[in-house]
């Protein structure tokens, strides 16, 4: 084998370690990305369960005929709503919500 033969050879060997160290920091990469979106999920999922809890309570303590309109940008449902007050309302929650007392118990309604 010649000389020029065998660099050749070795750049080749280089080039495929290469693109093969490429496409696992590629995967990586995909990896990393989907944890952090699903992180970001989970924390937007948080935020608006606290947004829709504190004005179902601030409601509620506030008496009949109050109300409050609450904009969240995830989806929840009504029943990941805690509270020590009766709620009730639309079962799937986004967007715009409508928050009033009526009557002692707290009504959560897209709006």
């Amino acid at each position: 084998m010649s000389i020029k033969g065998q660099s050749t050879i070795e750049y080749v060997l280089i080039m495929l370690v290469s693109l093969a160290l490429l496409g696992l920091s590629i995967i990586a990469l995909l990896s990393v990305n989907a944890m952090w979106k699903t992180g970001i999920s989970n924390q937007r999922f948080i935020y608006d369960k606290k947004v829709v809890e504190n004005a179902v309570e601030e409601v509620c303590y506030l008496g009949d005929g109050n109300s409050r309109i609450v904009q969240i940008a995830g989806e929840l449902s009504l029943s990941d709503i805690e509270s020590d007050c009766a709620v009730e309302g639309d079962e799937d929650l986004y967007g715009s919500l409508y928050i009033y007392n009526e009557k002692g118990k707290v009504y959560v309604k897209r709006h």
